[in-house]
């Protein structure tokens, strides 16, 4: 629906009416119909039953009674729910992603309603376009004469103030003054809804790999490194970051508004989603975003004996991503996906709970080497898919998302090294407001933009930068 939504706003559309189509309507009937006629059955079964007892007693005439009642209100309970299966209009769900969500009104009317102004205006109804659209790619758009649509739409949007948190063990010496941040991100799914495997439920879901598990590290980290007995010669910043489900806000929020600056931040350690260590293969991201990292890390898993695999770059979905297009150095520390993310089931009685220890003595031995080296390690820029999911079908443009600002447009945290926004002239910060032909509101529209085109297409980029709209031009690469 979304692409819908995106595709009418590049194209200038002021707002959206949606009806559900006749296929899904089908179906949804044939589904509710099933389910009548299975409590028809159980009804009719019962009463066969109760029929082949020649001197039914007391008790099972009121049994027989209590049954009727029951599947009387079985009978018209499922009656009610296929009735609402004809002309149904969607439940209002709160969106899944943060910042503004779609730029123009996007409202549903039932099919009743459009069916009577297209047999006016054109002389056909639903069911008969739908078809001819069906038949083929030829698009069947018409102007609608004589009619217009006026209306009130008056939608709450609720705002709630969540805040990273952070605890800071300070250095001495000469280098007191430069950072080592230790982050992993506390919020999660809630009920689900949006974001969630299973989103038609409405169950807890607690999150305790994702990332309760890098949460409770984060906390024992913080225990290893203050109870050294010792100062470390670099200031260690520990941050809860809060919103990561949503793309990492807080943590983009943290690098826009740093507590110690940017400039001085020598290395970011992450962990999200530590707890369900499987045959010790321990996942590190980021390990080539330094040169001192690889020796670093072969020496300190010496004494831990974890199966490593390496994974390049700094860019991927958690909060790493925001720390390493401000040139800091990032390791981002994994366990491994499994059947249980995003799902209710993620709970406590999965987590591997001496398997998230000693990854958490793994990052505290990491944290005080690099609080301990003599020189901050050096940083190496890489090629990186976008953490937008850009790949597959689309062609490669490299632009880093930065879903904090509020607005119209497409934010960007970076660009990746190489990659055509960066050949482009994109920089952290950017808004993109228009790519190609196509207006952009958001980063589905860009998403939705970027399909239009192929590997090798010159682009026309336009972003907003500061107060002013800059020119800019990409040459699309292939689908990574």
């Amino acid at each position: 629906m979304w692409r819908k939504v995106s595709n009418a706003y590049e194209h200038g559309a002021v707002a959206v009416v949606l009806v559900t189509d006749e296929f899904d309507i089908r179906r949804q009937v044939a589904r509710r119909q099933t389910q009548l006629q299975s409590a028809v059955n159980d009804f009719t079964q019962a009463a066969e039953d109760f029929q082949k007892i020649e001197k039914p007693s007391l008790a099972e005439i009121d049994a027989y009674r209590n049954g009727v009642d029951k599947s009387i209100e079985t009978l018209a309970a499922q009656s009610k729910k296929l009735a609402a299966e004809f002309d149904p209009l969607l439940k209002f769900r709160v969106p899944g992603t943060g910042g503004e969500g779609s730029r123009i009104p996007v409202v549903q009317c039932r099919r009743a309603e459009v069916d009577a102004l297209l047999k006016a205006s054109l002389n056909t109804d639903l069911a008969t376009l739908e078809r001819d659209i069906d038949k083929g790619p030829t698009p069947h758009s018409r102007a609608i004469t004589g009619w217009r649509v006026t209306g009130d739409i008056n939608v709450e949007r609720r705002e709630a103030e969540v805040k990273n948190v952070v605890a800071v063990l300070e250095g001495t010496g000469p280098l007191a003054d430069e950072t080592v941040v230790i982050g992993a991100h506390y919020d999660h799914l809630g009920f689900g809804d949006a974001g969630s495997f299973v989103p038609n439920s409405h169950e807890i879901h607690n999150g305790a790999d994702d990332n309760a598990s890098g949460a409770a590290a984060l906390i024992e980290v913080a225990h290893e490194l203050a109870s050294l007995g010792k100062k470390l010669p670099r200031r260690v910043v520990f941050i809860a970051f809060t919103g990561e489900e949503r793309g990492c806000i807080g943590s983009a929020r943290y690098c826009r508004e740093p507590l110690f600056p940017l400039e001085n931040t020598v290395a970011m350690l992450n962990m999200d989603m530590v707890g369900r260590l499987k045959d010790d293969k321990l996942i590190i991201q980021g390990v080539d975003t330094s040169a001192e990292f690889p020796p670093i890390i072969d020496r300190l898993n010496k004494e831990y004996g974890f199966s490593v695999t390496e994974k390049s770059g700094g860019v991927g979905p958690s909060d790493h991503t925001s720390f390493y297009p401000h040139h800091i150095p990032v390791l981002h520390f994994f366990t491994g996906l499994h059947s249980d993310y995003h799902r209710p089931s993620d709970d406590f009685a999965t987590i591997n709970v001496p398997g998230m220890r000693r990854v958490a003595a793994l990052v505290a031995s990491t944290a005080a080497a690099l609080a301990e080296a003599p020189a901050r390690p050096s940083y190496v820029e890489k090629g990186n898919s976008e953490s937008s999911g850009e790949s597959g079908d689309r062609p490669y443009f490299g632009s880093i998302p930065d879903f904090g600002p509020e607005g119209p447009g497409y934010a960007i945290g970076g660009a990746t090294k190489d990659s055509p926004a960066d050949k482009a002239g994109l920089k952290a910060g950017d808004v993109i407001i228009k790519f190609g032909e196509s207006r952009i509101g958001n980063l589905e529209d860009f998403d939705s933009a970027l399909r239009k085109y192929k590997s090798g297409d010159k682009v026309p980029v336009i972003v907003r930068r500061g107060g002013e709209e800059v020119p800019l031009e990409a040459t699309l690469a292939p689908p990574r």
